[in-house]
């Protein structure tokens, strides 16, 4: 039950902002936009709940949870009166948003079929949001006209601020030189960019030793995804991620042919990565700009919240989306942390992410299938920390939700193996 559960959670993740939309269009105060918000975050914490049952085994990587949901509970406890309760829950609620997908992938996905059947589900979802990438970024009006997404996002989700004015979309629809970028199933190019290089990577995964032209197909059209949706971050936890892998998973005969493998992507996607870093460093937009000043403020007062951080909703993105005074540069998911819990509380979410990656080095050698899954997770995970510093992408549940899942997985899968080990 609870795999079939966790596998409606991730297409609620994948398609909820798309259908509520599409409702919306058809009647602002459709009863199912309510009943589709409600069913995801309840499934979550229904799922998390369950998977803590046994989440005592994981040890180091469950201290560090628990004592980061606490630090975040207290902070909660004590915010500021100036903000609205609501504020405040969001904002709690996005910060504990990894550990709680963990705990439920943890309690969904303990066996390696289970492991294996989902990953399968995620590149097919990858591979689904390619396509219609490919067909929505030559459509704004579908975005315009027929979801009224801008009104949508600024009705129902309460994001007032970062709208184009002419099309009355987010900023983030149009990239370089005004050019659309694909939203996806996921209708945002930003969780489109995480979500399709996510999926294919464990994609690509457990099926590269079974069917290595279909794994190496799947990574292709994921590519392709990502580079529809304009997304620099995800490039980069793809640039850094695949060659991780194919180094970490180069057992026996297959070393040679990864090296091949990796010198053929590299030779295809030199121009492309040449000039996605030609205007990046040397400023030619404005979101470069945006990153790198955001980057100096964040450095330069990082020192006002070494002890004690100025509250829950002080920054991060629900502070932003409300259009609300923000501590800190606004960039960077790890300054998200700091600069409302202050640096201690960022300095336990890194033990904790550095805890659950080593679980997934452990699981690399249950060998496999699952070890390969587990191989693709820790290069993603090496690769998700350069989003850092740069976005808030760790905290994106459509863009992030099911990597953090699949980590749950694993993390299950090493504790089971070292349980029942002599």
């Amino acid at each position: 039950m609870s795999f079939a559960l966790i596998v409606l959670l991730t297409l609620l993740i994948s398609l909820a902002d798309l259908t509520s939309a599409w409702l919306f269009s058809s009647d602002p105060d459709h009863l199912g936009i309510e009943l589709i918000r409600f069913s995801r975050e309840g499934l979550m914490v229904v799922l998390a709940a369950w998977g803590l049952r046994a989440a005592h085994r994981s040890g180091a990587s469950f201290m560090f949870a628990v004592l980061y949901a606490g630090v975040i509970g207290g902070y909660a406890v004590l915010a500021s009166d100036d903000l609205e309760l609501r504020v405040v829950i969001a904002s709690a609620a996005k910060l504990s948003l990894p550990i709680v997908l963990v705990a439920a992938g943890y309690g969904s996905l303990e066996t390696p079929r289970r492991l294996g059947l989902y990953t399968l589900i995620l590149a097919a979802i990858a591979g689904a949001s390619t396509a219609f990438g490919a067909w929505d970024v030559g459509q704004t009006q579908f975005w315009t006209e027929t979801l009224q997404y801008g009104h949508y996002l600024n009705g129902v989700k309460g994001i007032i601020s970062g709208f184009d004015s002419y099309y009355v979309l987010p900023f983030n629809f149009f990239g370089y030189e005004g050019e659309r970028r694909a939203g996806g199933l996921v209708a945002a190019p930003l969780a489109q960019g995480s979500m399709v290089a996510i999926g294919a990577m464990l994609g690509f995964a457990v099926l590269q030793r079974k069917a290595f032209w279909l794994a190496l197909g799947v990574l292709l059209v994921g590519m392709i995804g990502v580079w529809q949706s304009g997304t620099r971050g995800a490039m980069l936890i793809l640039l850094i991620a695949v060659p991780v892998f194919l180094v970490l998973s180069g057992r026996g005969g297959t070393m040679a042919r990864n090296l091949v493998m990796l010198a053929a992507l590299i030779a295809g996607t030199y121009q492309t990565l040449q000039f996605v870093y030609s205007y990046s460093a040397n400023f030619e937009d404005g979101s470069t700009i945006g990153h790198f000043e955001a980057l100096q403020r964040n450095l330069e007062e990082l020192g006002d919240v070494a002890i004690v951080g100025p509250g829950i909703g002080a920054s991060g993105s629900v502070a932003a989306d409300e259009g609300l005074e923000m501590a800190g540069g606004g960039e960077g998911s790890i300054f998200a942390i700091a600069y409302q819990i202050g640096v201690p509380g960022a300095v336990i979410f890194l033990c904790y992410y550095a805890a659950i990656l080593r679980k997934t080095l452990q699981a690399r050698r249950l060998g496999g299938a699952t070890g390969d899954i587990a191989s693709a997770v820790f290069a993603l995970g090496i690769g998700i920390i350069t989003t850092l510093i740069s976005s808030d992408h760790i905290f994106s549940l459509s863009g992030m939700g099911i990597f953090w899942i699949v980590l749950g997985g694993i993390v299950a899968q090493a504790d089971r193996a070292k349980a029942v080990r002599p």
